[in-house]
């Protein structure tokens, strides 16, 4: 059965994994697989029987168990799967049994949300190359095939037509060829000539049928009315003349048809949604009824036992309290007080888990504790009533040993009730190294997380000082900069303002000797206009240039003077030039 078989792993993208899961008799396949999707790159085609999924064998598995086997895969899922042939799915569609067991087969959106479902209210089609034939046929006929051959000079008598993506017979001309061979207007075209035409388009279909030449196989989905509305083209008289000028034409009559078996359609597949509501719930509350009846029964006599094994335990527990000395009894009583005490708060530790707030599942739940409960009642007690039982035959020989004053049998007496003890005792203990191994598990687990938290923190700390540090770096280095600007600010006016005194000194003084030169000009050229010239040569008469005083308050004779006190000689020369800089 699996040889052509083969593992696939699809995962999970915004769109889901993009295919719809039915189910015909117990075989679970593909019906759809989106172009695009997750399934389609991975490879998945229609119609792939399930075998595995996640490695788990889904043979006996019902559907919503497989749906929920699924969801559980998480975003990747991995399936074994093998291609059927349409032999096996004809196969398997004869064997499928009655309406409501094959609608109880249907996936619907909330059972098996893995793709885009299609619409609750959506018409009867086929999709990809396998035809839908559990899934959309409840009440409807089964497919038929017919055969149409041309006669003679004439044609195939059939208008075909599309109409919401589905190719249908629009017209069937009385008496002609498709007519003959049992073609009816509504029937749904599935295949040409063992060619699916679902997804061609309404061009590629009559090219099809003209390729067929003068005989031509069709693969129909049936008009539940299509012999009805036949009739009615045949007896209309509109056929064979046109007095009735109201009359409706046949497209208004198709129309009508389709429509009335549109809505046929829609009301039986409500009705068919309903029931199998109303069945999935009653299986659900029959199993429910099953479930707690069984734990009721259970209970019942798991109480029962218990209340046997409490009473037994009471009768075991006074003898043996009649016999044994005051430490004996009350040493054996702590013993066994502790291992209650264990069991009960093991049974309680498990009992913490939440419960459903669903009605049924918490109903069970509650009904299982009280039943663990009861239970561990019986079983406490039993154990008891043994070690009650135990300990009284063992004071017993103690007693005896006593009263024949046999130290040495007393004294192994002696050591096998120690040694008892000491099982009980070892058994406590072991118990509480348990319980101080998980704490001391518990206790590290949260030094551990303690200790990261702590270091995480000082990281976060560190860098906080880290980046503290770097602002103040960086206000420091900018109010440095803003001290070293304004220095250079400071700096750079003050040096404006000294060659701004020093070119105001410099123009002071070019003003001077501008005047004394042109004074100097005029006064020689005076001279020269007083003393006349001499065959045109100026006669100048020689002077000797009066002595001057220096002045004073002059840079250079200051500085004169202070060499002259010094020691330096520098003869002075009338007329010497000098400028302050």
């Amino acid at each position: 059965m699996a040889s052509n078989a083969r593992d696939v792993e699809i995962v999970k993208d915004a769109g889901g994994y993009g295919f719809n899961l039915s189910r015909i008799a117990d075989v679970h396949f593909i019906r759809v697989v989106e172009e695009g999707s997750a399934a389609d790159k991975a490879g998945l085609k229609v119609p792939d029987q399930i075998l595995k999924v996640n490695g788990a064998s889904i043979i006996g598995v019902g559907h919503g168990d497989l749906v929920a086997l699924i969801k559980q895969g998480g975003a990747r899922l991995r399936m074994q799967v093998q291609l059927l042939s349409e032999a096996q799915i004809q196969a398997l569609a004869a064997s499928a049994g009655t309406p409501q067991q094959r609608a109880a087969q249907v996936s619907t959106a909330n059972e098996l949300p893995l793709a885009i479902q299609e619409s609750m209210d959506a018409k009867p089609i086929w999709s990809g190359s396998v035809p839908l034939i559990a899934a959309h046929q409840q009440d409807l006929p089964p497919l038929k095939v017919v055969t149409i051959r041309k006669p003679p000079g004439g044609g195939f008598g059939f208008n075909l037509s599309r109409v919401n993506n589905q190719h249908l017979v629009r017209v069937v001309t009385p008496g002609g060829a498709a007519d003959l061979a049992g073609a009816r207007p509504g029937d749904h075209v599935i295949k040409v000539n063992e060619t699916y035409v679902q997804n061609g388009s309404h061009a590629q279909v009559v090219e099809l049928i003209k390729q067929a030449g003068n005989v031509v196989e069709l693969q129909v989905a049936p008009n539940p009315k299509g012999d009805e509305a036949q009739a009615a083209f045949a007896a209309d008289p509109i056929l064979n003349s046109q007095v009735q000028p109201l009359a409706k034409t046949n497209e208004e009559r198709m129309a009508e048809a389709r429509r009335q078996a549109e809505e046929d359609w829609q009301s039986r597949r409500a009705d068919l949604k309903r029931q199998q509501e109303e069945e999935r719930e009653r299986i659900r509350r029959d199993v429910f009824e099953q479930e707690k009846r069984r734990l009721q029964t259970e209970l019942q006599r798991a109480r029962a036992e218990a209340t046997q094994a409490g009473k037994t335990k009471g009768s075991a527990q006074t003898a043996a309290q009649a016999i044994a000395t005051a430490r004996e009894y009350k040493d054996m009583q702590e013993v066994l007080d502790a291992i209650d005490a264990n069991s009960r708060a093991e049974l309680a530790d498990r009992h913490k888990a939440p419960i459903s707030e669903e009605g049924y599942d918490r109903e069970l739940t509650e009904l299982r504790r009280a039943l663990e409960l009861a239970v561990l009642d019986d079983e406490l007690y039993q154990v008891q009533a043994t070690e009650w039982r135990r300990f009284e035959e063992d004071c017993k020989k103690r007693r005896q040993e006593e009263e024949t004053e046999d130290s040495k049998r007393h004294a192994e007496l002696q050591s096998a009730r120690q040694q008892d003890l000491a099982l009980m005792q070892d058994k406590q203990k072991r118990m509480t190294e348990k319980l101080e191994a998980a704490r001391e598990k518990r206790e590290k687990e949260i030094e551990e997380k303690r200790r990261a938290n702590e270091e995480r923190k000082k990281r976060e700390l560190e860098a906080a000082r880290k980046r503290a540090e770097a602002v103040q770096r960086n206000a420091k280095a900018r109010e440095e900069q803003r001290r070293v600007d304004a220095a250079q600010s400071e700096r750079r006016q003050r040096l404006e303002e000294e060659a701004r005194q020093v070119r105001a000194q410099q123009d002071k003084e070019m003003a001077a000797r501008n005047a004394k030169l042109q004074e100097q000009t005029a006064t020689e050229q005076a001279k020269m206009a007083q003393e006349g010239t001499f065959f045109g040569v100026p006669l100048v008469k020689r002077q000797t240039p009066a002595f001057k005083a220096p002045d004073s308050s002059h840079p250079m004779i200051k500085q004169m003077s202070k060499q002259r006190a010094s020691g330096v000689k520098i003869p002075l020369v009338a007329g010497m030039k000098d400028t302050r800089m």
